[in-house]
């Protein structure tokens, strides 16, 4: 009896316990930090969706030049290039301007102080055609308003050719680009100085707007020699003659003619005065070699 309620009293402190707390679940892993701040910069490279080699392109510019002291050229060019790789092609060109003048600085040294600078300085170009080669050594993309991507080139080229050219002899008076102000202003006269080798060096920024359209821009360097002892063919001793109205022989290729006006306000005497003017210019045999850098803006048709 004793050894039953020994056990009974060993037993009730084991039950009134509490149970065991379950073992704890294992932790759980870091979540991965979260990146605030700056747009994190990402180098992706990838094949452009089109390419330019074995195709041709239609090029029409507007240039104008940029460095006018004593002449200033505005024009229209078509360039026509044959992309023979996608970083080497051949291109040609023609430019035709439609406005070329003696610059304002020319003008105001002529009206104010009847000085101007020598044939050679402010010799005009009427018209330049050239072919030659084209590298282009890096292309790129850059994004527009973040939801347009758009692919461009770098390009440069150089070429030679040949270049019409005149010299203004009558300045251009009250005569702006299309109309003069005085509606009897005969305006500028012109004398035709020949044919001028020349080169052309430039570089510029293909961006395609599609797989056929481009817009194009450039920096294109003309260079021409100018060397200026004759004016419509004729000799300073020819001009003289003619601009002391006297009849006689004249050296060969000299073109009197020329020299005469031939709008609605043309002078009966401008033959003798714009002959006289040439001689003026041919007083001191002059030469130059012509930059004549421009800026050129146009669009481009691949195909």
């Amino acid at each position: 009896m004793k050894s039953l309620l020994a056990l009974l009293l060993a037993a009730a402190p084991a039950a009134a316990a509490p149970a065991a707390a379950p073992a704890a679940a294992p932790a759980a892993a870091p979540a991965a930090p979260v990146l605030e701040g700056p747009v994190q910069e990402i180098h992706v490279v990838q094949v452009r969706p089109f390419t330019q080699a074995g195709r041709q392109e239609l090029a029409l510019f507007a240039p104008v030049q940029a460095n006018g002291k004593f002449s200033f050229h505005a024009s229209l060019g078509l360039d026509y290039t044959y992309h023979l790789r996608e970083s080497v092609g051949f291109w040609g060109g023609f430019n035709y301007v439609w406005y070329g003048r003696q610059s304002s600085l020319t003008e105001e040294l002529i009206n104010k102080v009847h000085e101007q600078p020598f044939a050679a300085n402010a010799l005009l170009m009427q018209w330049m055609g050239a072919v030659g080669i084209e590298m282009t050594p890096i292309y790129g993309k850059f994004t527009v308003l973040d939801n347009k991507v758009l692919h461009f080139a770098f390009y440069v080229n150089a070429g030679g050719g040949l270049a019409k050219t005149r010299v203004q002899l009558r300045g251009s008076g009250t005569c702006g680009v299309f109309t003069c102000t005085d509606p009897n202003d005969p305006g500028p006269s012109f004398g035709d100085t020949g044919m001028r080798p020349a080169g052309a060096l430039g570089a510029g920024f293909r961006v395609f707007l599609t797989q056929r359209w481009t817009l194009r821009l450039e920096v294109r360097d003309i260079i021409y020699s100018a060397l200026v002892d004759k004016i419509n063919g004729c000799s300073r001793d020819d001009v003289l003659h003619i601009a002391q109205g006297k009849s006689g022989a004249l050296g060969d290729g000299c073109n009197a003619d020329a020299f005469t006006d031939t709008g609605p306000n043309a002078a009966s005497d401008s033959q003798q005065k714009n002959a006289g003017i040439a001689a003026d210019q041919l007083s001191d045999i002059s030469s130059d070699v012509i930059n004549q850098l421009s800026f050129y803006g146009g669009v481009s048709f691949l195909f």
